[in-house]
This record gives C-alpha cells, structure tokens and sequence, in this order.
C-alpha cells in the first residue's frame, strides 16, 4: 500500500504497521493496537508511541481466525465512536482482500471489496493504491 498525494486538507498524513498505539481519550489505560494505522501528522509528532483515536484518518485489522469477533464488531464500534474517517479490514480467507468501509452517521458502511490493483479514496482525504496480490504475498509469505 502506498498513499498518492492529491490535494486534500489532510494529505499531510503517516502510515504506520503494527507499531502506532491508539489512546482512546486521555485515559492511557485504553490503548489499542491496530495493525495499519493513518494518522494526521500534525497531530503527533515522530517517535510518538500513542496517538488519540480522534487523531486517526484510516485504521485498518488483519483478520486471523482469533482476531474475527474484536475485528468485525468491537474494534469498528470503538473507532468509530472516536470518528475516525475509514476502517479497512483485510480478510485472509477464502482470498485475500481489503474491505473498505467509511464513516457514515455514528457507524461505518462498506463501501468497496478490493480484490486487485485499485486506488482507494479514503473518505475524500486522499488516495491509497493498493495490490491486493502483493499485500497477500506479504502477509502470508
């Protein structure tokens, strides 16, 4: 995966994997781990080792099959109380893809099923072009 950079109001942004801890509120004991994790670099500063929730463009969960009930339904409940714009879930099986929902309301909506070679807008912020093949290639490899 790797952002475009059109011109958007939040283009300015920082990807992390599996390294960004969330920090729901201001409490440090509510912390979540997602495994992709977009964050407004003007919140944040480098070396940071947890941002806010609130912070959060795009958060994304690889699913395994420990990790299905938390990625589905509680990690997208929290997320989206917190009001971060998009939430991806990457399904390993049967094939592998992206599932693509944005912030709609106070809940997320799917929006797209990437299976292959496409650029994802994330929610009107800016645009992710992914590969679905490669992305699988390194998650399993």
């Amino acid at each position: 995966m790797s952002p475009t950079s059109p011109p958007t109001r939040r283009a300015n942004a920082r990807w992390a994997t599996r390294s960004r801890y969330c920090r729901s509120g201001t409490r440090s004991s509510s912390l979540s781990v997602p495994d992709i994790a977009v964050v407004d670099r003007a919140a944040v500063s480098r070396g940071t080792p947890a941002a806010p929730l609130e912070a959060m463009l795009l958060l994304g969960e690889i699913l395994s099959p420990i990790s299905q009930a938390p990625d589905r339904i509680l990690k997208p409940a929290l997320y989206a109380q917190a009001k971060v714009p998009a939430y991806w879930r990457i399904e390993l099986e049967p094939d592998v893809c992206v599932v693509v929902h944005e912030l709609e309301g106070g809940s997320y909506r799917e929006i797209a099923t990437v299976t292959g070679k496409e650029s994802v807008q994330v929610a009107g912020e800016f645009t992710v072009d992914l590969d679905v093949a490669a992305l699988g290639r390194e998650l399993k490899g």
